[in-house]
């Protein structure tokens, strides 16, 4: 009947309203606590996807060994962390000489890291001065050292633009993180 479609159609619009509420409330309690939206293992540490991980591991596995040495890490470290010592990639590497995809997920996969945010984290690389933006120079020079050598300064401002949520002309933390 008429009155019953338009009747469904009134519900589906309220759950519809209700769901984004609900989303614009997530949303507004991952930006009070970031760490509400990072997932968890049983330990309560961070989680490790293991496609994401395989994914980090080729990126260090440059010739396709199936295994990273220190080399391998200082090879793709080295283009944001300028001055890692030896002993901070031997850490990294657990003091071991390889270490193979499963070895890193052993590694990682039982962490305990409670109070990490990992896109924080992530953000520091760009924001080398703690300014809470990012720095273009330094994205600009990440970039290069990863083979975009061509960039122009008309493709970063793309780029920047792209990511500039709140549309201050900056990219901020808040706005890196709902880039991702």
């Amino acid at each position: 009947t008429p009155s019953s479609s338009s009747k469904l159609e009134e519900i589906k619009q309220l759950d519809r309203a209700k769901s984004k509420q609900t989303k614009t409330k997530d949303k507004v309690n991952q930006l009070a606590d970031p760490l509400s939206a990072v997932r968890r293992n049983p330990k309560g540490g961070v989680y490790v996807n293991p496609a994401e991980l395989k994914q980090a591991f080729e990126f260090f596995d440059v010739d396709g060994k199936n295994y990273i040495t220190i080399q391998d890490l200082k090879k793709r470290l080295s283009v944001f962390y300028q001055n890692l010592t030896l002993r901070e990639y031997k850490f990294l590497m657990n003091n071991k000489q390889e270490l193979t995809e499963q070895d890193l997920y052993n590694l990682l996969s039982n962490n305990e890291l409670t109070n990490y945010d990992p896109v924080s984290e992530a953000f520091k690389i760009y924001d080398p001065n703690d300014t809470g933006f990012l720095d273009v120079e330094v994205f600009k020079e990440i970039l290069q050292n990863l083979g975009f050598s061509d960039i122009t300064d008309s493709d970063i401002k793309t780029l920047i633009d792209s990511a500039d949520m709140d549309g201050d002309g900056k990219v901020s933390l808040n706005d890196f993180r709902n880039m991702l």
